[in-house]
């Protein structure tokens, strides 16, 4: 490597040469490194198109465990205290959460995601 005193004493085609070999250098080095970003970056394209779906999943939706046939009302159970009090509030007099539960005889219509809202 040349040092500052070596450049001093070099003539104009000894610095021509000079700047040619380091760039020649940088090129060969900047070559190898962008190869090595291109591969990285095919790597992550490919993993990002694998089997995970893109996007959020949403999960299943919950079918209803309480129906009144009558009302056309159901519960899934969820929602605590205040949900079940709104659904006893359909109630016909006499009857118990337990004779509303979903089984053969007292089925519920399947629900969807347009049931969600």
């Amino acid at each position: 490597m040349a040092t500052a005193s070596n450049l001093h004493g070099m003539t104009i085609d000894e610095l021509d040469k000079l700047i040619a070999d380091a760039t020649a250098v940088r090129d060969s080095k900047l070559a190898e490194q962008i190869a090595t970003l291109e591969k990285n970056l095919a790597q992550l394209r490919a993993k990002q198109t694998g089997p995970e779906p893109a996007g959020k999943v949403r999960r299943s939706v919950p079918q209803f465990k309480y129906w009144i046939r009558a009302k056309q009302k159901g519960w899934t159970g969820r929602g605590g205290k205040k949900a079940e009090e709104a659904f006893r509030a359909h109630f016909e007099p006499g009857k118990d959460l337990k004779d509303y539960r979903v089984r053969p005889g007292n089925e519920a219509p399947e629900r969807t995601d347009a049931d969600r809202y």
